[in-house]
């Protein structure tokens, strides 16, 4: 079980993404589990220039200095990742794929990252679990790359509007996800 966990969340609006995100931090700090949480849509975080520049300096991930920095020393220190996202044309939206593609940091380091389990909650307008497929291939194919461990996915369909993961088990099953990983 994961005692330190970054929370990435990646909806720039406060709605069903969100709701999710909080129930998993609350339950996860409930259970005694430390959460640190970046907002990605709130952060300045430039795209991958594949610079070659990664870890260099110690301190800062990547020949880029932003706010990944921060984020990339915290999962370096931490037990477990998880991704909250909403779909966006199928897969992740640009405020956390900027996070994602610069993880590319990592894998030209020694940093310290394989081993680390990891969760996706992600929703969606769209009725059909298939809608998903794309963001899933990512997940899982990001998550084998960078040598983690899948602790779960918790996919939610049919929400539109910001409330309308009340009338799901959405946050139900954010707070089985806390507890498992």
């Amino acid at each position: 079980m994961a005692n330190r966990i970054v929370l990435i969340t990646g909806s720039p609006r406060n709605g069903n993404t969100a709701a999710m995100a909080y129930a998993f931090e609350q339950e996860a700090k409930n259970l005694g589990k430390e959460v640190i949480r970046f907002d990605a849509a709130s952060l300045y975080i430039e795209g991958c220039r594949a610079c070659g520049q990664c870890y260099k300096v110690p301190g800062i991930a990547c020949g880029l200095n932003d706010d990944f920095n921060r984020i990339a020393d915290t999962v370096e220190d931490s037990d477990a990742v998880v991704f909250a996202t909403p779909l966006y044309w199928y897969s992740w939206p640009t405020q956390i794929k900027a996070v994602l593609d610069r993880f590319f940091a990592f894998c030209n380091s020694q940093a310290p990252v394989a081993g680390k389990s990891c969760g996706l909650m992600a929703c969606c307008e769209e009725r059909d679990v298939s809608a998903f497929q794309a963001l899933e291939y990512s997940y899982d194919q990001s998550v084998a790359f960078l040598g983690w461990r899948s602790v779960g996915k918790v996919l939610v369909t049919g929400v539109k509007n910001p409330t309308d993961y009340e009338w799901t088990d959405a946050v139900a099953r954010a707070k089985v996800l806390a507890a498992q990983i």
